[in-house]
């Protein structure tokens, strides 16, 4: 990473600032603007826990499986359903925890997931195989751990930072002779289903809450925060654990045992490695319900990494938003109890390799990225900085970002086939009083990738955080891009100065 080339691109920012083209960007965007309020709910994650298999884990930054049902609809080709039709590919290059994938194999249709989150990548691909297990198998394993964990040597520390607080001794002890239990069971899904309810209790039982951009402490004597996870003005312990993952094998099993009903999904049909190039079989565009539905999950950097060239129909996604969130922080002592981080020094590599949309991003080797929107956003920034305020990671962040998602955006054009379309959620923020219109600068980076902005819908207004309220200008709010690739696909170069690419991995290559 280049501290110089950061340090360039910042003393190229324009002193005198004004609000010009955020203002002519809004203008250029309200014809295709609409106002779709009655999706704001499923935009967050709450609705999640009303369906079942996507209750079975809290994933804080997810949306709800009914925005992508909506976006599906919105996005499907025409050719759906008609006789001899192949199915289409159902492309998210930021996973999360799987929404799309299980909302494709409603329909019958194979899809893939990528994600650099080692513990969304294994969230997502547990839960997309869910239709494989055995109701009964599950019981037993669950059984068997929580016979059998007591025997078993635990650890009472994990060496990550919030692990020093976030646990009393004889939680964490039985949180890791659990762990410890389940992975001596056969591999497979059953035993991963119950991993994930053994992860899944973590901010249940720990004094750690996902709230704000990392985790927040919450100890035994503090307030009671009705409505969130975590302990409630009470010391947590071993039988709290046990408690915890019981009720989340309940739900798993009861859910697997009326797994014929018609409100849940479909099989997904397993997890299956990928070949190069190999093109996904395609479900029975008859049968959109079928269990033949083939969808994999990939951990890959999709600012590199894409499908083969022009394979996708269909992309819908969210990427994390420039809002200072670490997820890396946010998740890590599931990253450590999973053991798909070993250490402290692995959580800052997973940080340093995620998106640029936290204060901890290291600067890029190159800045490409010449929005007049943008520029204005980081000189306004760069102008109201005082001595010790965050602006400086600020800009950095938000500069490395676009770039970031620059390269996203290049790889998703590129595996999207002619007639294609993207639905893209992304929320906007406010800093130091001034707003960024992501969702607009998102779309003028679509259209530099050559994709073509069909509709903006704005789902919800969001609140200014608190410490933003008295400066701020302009709400916040939520938005879904809908693009699409043209059919005769010309590539238009909106980004001056942006000449070169990092080289492509295709899918099934060395991720």
């Amino acid at each position: 990473m280049s501290d110089e080339a950061w340090r360039e691109y910042r003393r190229a920012l324009p002193v005198n600032v004004v609000d010009v083209a955020r203002t002519r960007l809004l203008h250029e965007y309200e014809p295709v603007t609409k106002e779709r309020f009655d999706l704001g709910r499923h935009a967050g994650v709450v609705p999640r826990a009303e369906e079942p298999v996507y209750r079975w884990a809290r994933y804080k930054e997810a949306y709800s499986p009914r925005l992508v049902r909506e976006m599906l609809d919105e996005l499907l080709p025409e050719q759906l359903g008609r006789p001899g039709a192949e199915a289409p590919l159902v492309y998210d290059p930021m996973v999360g925890s799987g929404t799309s994938l299980l909302v494709a194999a409603e329909r019958g249709l194979p899809a893939l997931g990528a994600d650099l989150m080692p513990f969304a990548t294994f969230l997502s691909a547990t839960l997309v195989r869910w239709g494989e297990a055995d109701p009964r198998a599950v019981r037993q394993i669950a059984d068997d751990a929580l016979a059998g964990y007591t025997s078993l040597a635990g650890r009472d520390w994990l060496d990550v930072p919030a692990a020093k607080w976030a646990f009393s001794p004889s939680t964490l002890t039985t949180l890791t002779k659990l762990v410890g239990a389940v992975d001596r069971a056969p591999t497979g899904v059953e035993r991963d289903l119950v991993r994930l309810a053994v992860l899944s209790a973590v901010e249940q039982v720990s004094y750690a809450v996902k709230d704000g951009t990392s985790l927040r402490r919450r100890l035994p004597d503090g307030p009671a925060r009705p409505g969130r996870p975590g302990q409630q003005r009470r010391a947590m312990g071993a039988a709290d654990v046990v408690a915890g993952v019981r009720q989340r094998i309940d739900s798993i099993v009861l859910d697997l045992e009326i797994s014929n009903s018609s409100f849940l999904p479909q099989s997904a049909g397993g997890l299956t490695p990928a070949d190069e190039g190999e093109r996904m079989e395609a479900a029975s565009a008859q049968a959109p319900r079928s269990p033949a539905s083939r969808l994999m999950v990939v951990r890959a950097d999709t600012r590199q990494w894409r499908p083969a060239r022009e394979t996708c129909s269909v992309v819908v996604f969210s990427p994390p938003y420039p809002n200072r969130y670490d997820y890396s922080a946010v998740y890590q002592l599931e990253l450590a109890l999973g053991n798909f981080v070993s250490d402290a020094a692995g959580l800052r590599r997973v940080r340093k390799q995620l998106l640029r949309s936290h204060l901890e991003a290291p600067p890029r080797d190159d800045y490409r990225v010449e929005l007049p929107a943008l520029r204005e956003f980081l000189a306004a920034v760069n102008g109201s900085r005082v001595s010790g305020d965050q602006s400086g990671r600020i800009l950095r962040m938000v500069a490395g970002f676009f770039e970031d998602m620059a390269d996203v955006l290049d790889r998703l054009a590129e595996a999207l086939r002619p007639g294609g379309s993207v639905g893209l959620v992304v929320g906007t923020q406010t800093y130091l009083g001034h707003h960024l219109p992501t969702d607009l600068l998102l779309a003028e980076l679509a259209r530099s990738s050559g994709l073509e902005i069909r509709e903006l819908w704005v789902v919800r207004a969001k609140g200014v955080a608190s410490q933003q309220r008295a400066r701020a200008g302009s709400a916040s709010r939520e938005t879904v891009l809908i693009l699409s690739k043209p059919s005769a696909h010309r590539r238009r170069s909106g980004r001056t100065g942006r000449t070169g690419h990092s080289s492509v991995r295709e899918a099934g290559g060395g991720v």
